[in-house]
């Protein structure tokens, strides 16, 4: 068990003391007792205020108990959902059961006020929303490589590219992402590593914070605020722990801890180690990287996976397919690039028969003008999914030999820039990054571009360029009233709207949606219900029935935008059509198959609940009386841990010493009278119905129940029970919650009573606010002064003391000599 006097200390230890001076030894006083007796007027001023903390700290704890079971019992009882929610209970004590042949189309809970004398006669039509799907698939419908090198001429890749590096400048925090950058030396790695601050995400007044110099193959990341004495620290994860290292920095490195190079004065530089270049860099030449002959790569097809390894029986057949073609003054690189593709065929085939087919691309020249090939996968199936499931990195990644990467896909790659996510028809930018598409949907204007998104005329930069993700984001979040989505499988999207029923609408048109729903050629038109060339629209409808309130002697049409809705406090929800030919002015007495309702009453769960929250509430009433009636002992008084020791207690002994010292904490406690006086006046009233409030003073207003008086009740008059709870003025959880309020309320701005008193159990925000945080403050301050003045005071009685003993053994040793003296003469 920890002691709750941990965070007290010892004034200061015998051994200290006579550290500081002589005991006695000439005088023959006992100089630690004296200056012990000397300053013990400090010393019972700090044991005082050591009492006084300790009693501050049960205080504290006894509120917060209290505050504890009243927020417990509001978040049980006082909620809006879950399974002892009362207001839920209430709302849903009946039992609804539709009748009849077409009771399987409809549903209903709530109030049954109506029910006695309704009955659904039809329902003609179920609503639904607005909705645009594209028509045919928005993706290219293959998996492809990058061209090839077949060549004994090796190509230099970055390995850093994509490889995220976190630093912290004080509180804030900047991701750098490498791109496709070639690191040979200095210029280049500073480069690369500007180019990352200037695309991240992170705001620009922290981008501006940064500075970076690459010097003599040491990085070094600087504050550009000279005068700042924020901290950079270099953050770690298991993930980049090779890119730390490659980059002579330390994990975890901070300014200050010794560990990261050299570090400035003022902690606003960080310089890195040697960096690695030589590990920065890839040779790539396709027979060079796999010629070891055990690397491979895997596909997965709609769950299955497949695994395409590079053997050197398969590298010597491309080589050979080269070397024939060259004799007969063929393409080489057509030839390895066609013998590549049988050679992946044979290998997927085992797995995916004739579901998957590799196939050669010629893809354009290369620097000497030789024609350059890749490869394309491609599915006989329009919904299979095909994408690079792993691999190793001589084969997939940046600095792959067939320039594909984990999580490419023939769908479209969401994450990645609009104009490298595998649309069919592609975005083109320009040369210059600065060719825009329009969109507007629902009269809302969009302007997309490389690394911007403008809508109504407010724009957003996305710094490492704009994806789908980027655009459906800001297409659900604006005031179009639509949510846009893809899904993979069908590889469509489809833009709905969030307005249900006939009033919802889905208007698209612009240069983006022509790309995206049609063919890519800008002028489709407005696409709503009459243009839709690029996908199929579906006009939204409102939910018909047709019901008579009257047992059956009229009927009314009822139209609402939600198949869900309420009618005189009954929830019903309409799942299926029928009598659909049924119409207004029908004779009702031939309507056939209509849908009536009975009720039942669900007394258990309710009644449970009730039960419940009638013990919790005692138990807090009880819990409350406990502190505010039980009077203290003045002869226990809270032993502080210097007492214990003086004592030489065992800490169970101090703990129950303690305890009874803790007894009467908060006696006669004027919030807790008023919270007694306040809980007295909720349930009064409510004895018709089961509770009733106890006459004898000596409770102190506890609560009694009878459940089968409550059940009765329940059974006679549900609504009317349900009245007494839930009324927004009087009922009982309306007073509960302006108890809460009064009490327990967390609002820094409007604390309750116990939360700005001590702060509550669960909210360190609230304690650090608390009227308790700050009398603790200022005892330990004056705790804290009175430890200064009592070592002033001791170190001045031992220097004092040390000069007596000082001289004092001078004068014995004079009274020695002239003794010594006298006995010679």
């Amino acid at each position: 068990m920890s002691s709750v006097y941990g965070y007290f200390s010892s004034s200061i230890s015998k051994s200290s003391r006579a550290s500081l001076g002589i005991s006695g030894l000439a005088s023959g006083v006992d100089v630690d007792a004296t200056v012990e007796a000397m300053s013990s007027g400090t010393n019972s001023k700090i044991s005082k205020v050591k009492q006084n903390l300790m009693k501050l700290e049960w205080k504290q704890s006894a509120y917060q108990e209290i505050g504890t079971l009243l927020t417990d019992f509001k978040d049980k009882y006082m909620s809006k959902t879950g399974a002892s929610s009362i207001s839920n209970l209430l709302a849903n004590c009946y039992n609804i059961t539709a009748e009849g042949d077409n009771a399987d189309a409809v549903s209903a809970t709530g109030s049954p006020n109506i029910l006695n004398n309704f009955s659904i006669l039809a329902v003609k039509s179920l609503a639904s929303t607005s909705a645009f799907t594209s028509k045919s698939g928005v993706t290219k419908p293959t998996l492809s490589s990058d061209a090839i090198n077949f060549s004994s001429d090796p190509v230099k890749k970055s390995t850093l590219e994509g490889k995220k590096l976190s630093i912290s400048i004080g509180s804030d925090k900047i991701t750098l992402e490498f791109d496709d950058t070639v690191i040979t030396d200095d210029a280049s790695l500073e480069t690369a590593l500007k180019n990352a601050i200037s695309k991240s995400d992170a705001d620009q007044k922290i981008k501006d914070k940064l500075a970076v110099k690459v010097e003599d193959g040491k990085i070094t990341f600087s504050n550009t605020d000279s005068t700042s004495t924020e901290n950079i620290t270099i953050n770690s994860k298991s993930s980049n722990a090779t890119l730390l290292k490659v980059l002579g920095l330390k994990p975890k490195a901070q300014v200050g801890e010794g560990n990261t190079g050299t570090v400035d004065r003022n902690g606003t530089t960080v310089t890195s180690d040697a960096v690695d270049f030589d590990s920065m860099t890839k040779e790539v030449s396709f027979f060079k990287n796999l010629e070891s002959g055990d690397k491979k790569f895997t596909l997965d097809l709609d769950g299955t996976k497949a695994t395409v390894e590079f053997n050197k029986d398969m590298l010597d057949a491309i080589k050979k397919a080269g070397t024939d073609a060259a004799a007969k003054g063929e393409d080489a690189n057509a030839a390895m690039a066609t013998e590549l593709t049988n050679q992946i065929n044979n290998q997927l085939k085992r797995v995916y028969g004739d579901k998957v087919k590799a196939e050669p691309v010629e893809l354009g020249t290369d620097k000497d003008g030789n024609k350059t090939y890749g490869f394309q996968l491609n599915v006989t199936s329009s919904n299979s999914i095909l994408s690079v499931a792993s691999g190793d990195s001589d084969i997939v990644g940046s600095s792959g030999v067939l320039g594909i990467n984990v999580g490419d896909a023939n769908r479209l790659l969401l994450g990645s820039k609009l104009d490298e996510a595998n649309f069919a028809n592609g975005f083109d930018f320009g040369d210059d990054g600065t060719k825009t598409y329009d969109l507007n949907i629902n009269g809302v204007s969009f302007t997309i571009g490389k690394d911007s998104i403008t809508i109504d005329g407010n724009k957003t930069d996305y710094k490492n360029g704009v994806t789908m993700n980027h655009v459906i984001a800001a297409v659900n979040s604006s005031n179009a009233n639509v949510t846009m989505s893809y899904l993979s499988t069908t590889d469509k999207f489809t833009v709905t709207s969030t307005v249900s029923g006939a009033s919802g609408k889905v208007e698209i048109s612009g240069s983006f949606a022509d790309n995206i729903f049609g063919d890519g050629s800008a002028g489709t038109g407005t696409i709503d219900e009459t243009h839709h060339a690029g996908g199929v629209y579906t006009n939204g409808t409102d939910a018909k029935m047709l019901v008579s309130f009257d047992g059956g002697n009229t009927m009314e049409e009822i139209t609402r935008s939600s198949n869900s809705f309420k009618l005189d406090g009954l929830n019903l929800t309409i799942k299926e059509t029928f009598n659909d030919s049924v119409n207004i002015g029908d004779d009702i007495s031939k309507i056939d198959n209509k849908v009536t309702f009975s009720k039942s009453v669900n007394k258990e769960d309710l009644t449970n609940a009730i039960k419940e929250m009638v013990d919790d509430y005692n138990e807090i009433i009880a819990k409350v009386m406990d502190y505010y009636k039980t009077r203290p002992d003045r002869d226990y008084q809270p032993l502080t841990e210097d007492m214990i020791k003086n004592e030489e207690l065992s800490e169970d002994q101090a703990n129950l010493y303690n305890d009874e010292a803790k007894k009467g904490i908060l006696f006669g406690d004027s919030i807790l009278r008023s919270l007694s006086n306040d809980m007295r006046t909720i349930f009064t009233g409510l004895s018709g119905i089961g509770i009733s409030t106890s006459s004898d003073y000596k409770e102190y207003g506890k609560l009694s129940f009878d459940a089968e008086k409550f059940g009765a009740a329940l059974e006679a008059d549900a609504a009317g029970v349900a009245e007494r709870f839930t009324n927004a003025g009087t009922g009982v959880l309306a007073k509960l919650d302006t108890l809460m309020d009064k009490y327990v309320n967390s609002s820094i701005a409007k604390p309750g009573l116990i939360t700005q008193k001590s702060g509550l159990a669960n909210s360190s925000l609230t304690q650090m606010n608390s009227l308790m945080f700050k009398e603790k403050d200022a005892l330990n301050k004056q705790l804290k002064e009175l430890k200064v003045k009592l070592k002033s005071q001791q170190d001045r009685y031992y220097s004092r003391f040390t000069a007596m003993e000082v001289a004092l053994s001078k004068l014995n040793s004079q009274s020695g000599y002239l003794q010594s003296m006298m006995g010679s003469m």
